[in-house]
């Protein structure tokens, strides 16, 4: 798990090709088997139909190693759009797994759109925050879902479940954070606390219940935010990487307004102000602020970005 910042500092996501040999999490030594639309769990959406939740896990091919690290990739989308193929994050799964990592690439509920723009659904903060709080009880059930796979099934994918780490983008890093970093409804604040007991609390029920949704030792946030910085309090044990662009008219770079206008959803802190406190904590923590302008971060066809990203193989973690 060590190596995995490196790699996201140094990865090219413009050249996917694996190499016929070199070292595990640092050089593309692998194939990949797909395991494709694997259900995960169930939950009712925004218009109270019943959803299947999926994802699509990917395995080194051909490597004797039993356990290896999981990174989940969490889509973004606005929390009304989205799926797995968003921001080719296919591809960068695909990328890590020929590195010797497993990875899985998940779906989770959205905003049913019933108006022509999806901002109007969100006139109601309290639509907002249920979309936010679906998204994450669904990656909550997402890594149980391994978790007993790992207990009950015999580890299928030979993962190492001490190992997960979380790699998201925009909406999806949005996700990736309140997960992980709220881990108690006290410490909620209170439009997050009064919808999310209404759609079943913490951990919800999209499925696996059981098994804890705990225990992440590392995230990746491009593009991130949350609506209350004292969430990240005692997670010291918790690794971040941060990416977010200086001017970001969708997600606040530092603190202010989904779509520098959307205010009435409450004010939330990006990437920049999570990382300050992160640091003053005294969290493994890293964060590299692009001077662009832009959202997502992680565009996949920004090429300047990326190859900037690529740039920054220092030796964070080794």
């Amino acid at each position: 798990m060590k190596h995995l910042f490196l790699l996201i500092l140094s990865v090219s996501f413009s050249n996917l090709s694996g190499a016929d040999c070199g070292s595990r999490y640092l050089d593309s030594i692998f194939g990949f088997k797909t395991y494709k639309d694997l259900v995960y769990g169930s939950n009712y959406d925004s218009n109270n139909q019943l959803t299947t939740l999926l994802m699509d896990v990917y395995t080194p091919e051909n490597d004797t190693l039993q356990k290896r690290p999981l990174i989940i990739f969490v889509h973004g989308g606005s929390f009304t759009s989205g799926d797995r193929l968003d921001q080719r994050m296919d591809l960068k799964a695909q990328y890590f797994t020929q590195k010797g990592y497993v990875t899985a690439n998940i779906e989770y509920r959205v905003e049913q759109i019933v108006v022509i723009s999806p901002f109007v659904n969100f006139a109601l903060k309290e639509n907002w925050y249920k979309a936010m709080i679906r998204a994450s009880h669904d990656l909550r059930a997402a890594i149980r879902y391994i978790k007993k796979d790992v207990a009950e099934n015999g580890n299928t994918f030979g993962i190492d479940t001490n190992n997960i780490i979380i790699y998201g983008s925009s909406a999806g890093a949005i996700t990736m954070l309140n997960t992980v970093f709220i881990n108690d409804t006290a410490e909620m604040s209170y439009d997050y606390k009064k919808n999310c007991a209404a759609l079943g609390g913490l951990e919800g029920n999209s499925g696996n219940e059981g098994y804890t949704s705990g225990g992440i030792k590392a995230i990746v946030s491009c593009s991130g935010a949350m609506d209350n910085v004292d969430y990240i309090n005692d997670n010291r044990d918790i690794a971040y990487v941060g990416f977010h662009n200086e001017i970001d008219l969708t997600v606040p770079f530092d603190v202010g307004c989904f779509i520098t206008v959307a205010c009435h959803l409450n004010y939330f802190y990006g990437d920049n102000r999570l990382a300050i406190k992160m640091k003053d904590l005294g969290m493994n923590a890293e964060f590299y602020p692009i001077p662009t302008l832009g959202h997502p971060v992680d565009e996949y066809e920004l090429t300047n970005t990326l190859n900037f990203i690529t740039q920054q193989n220092n030796s964070f973690f080794i």
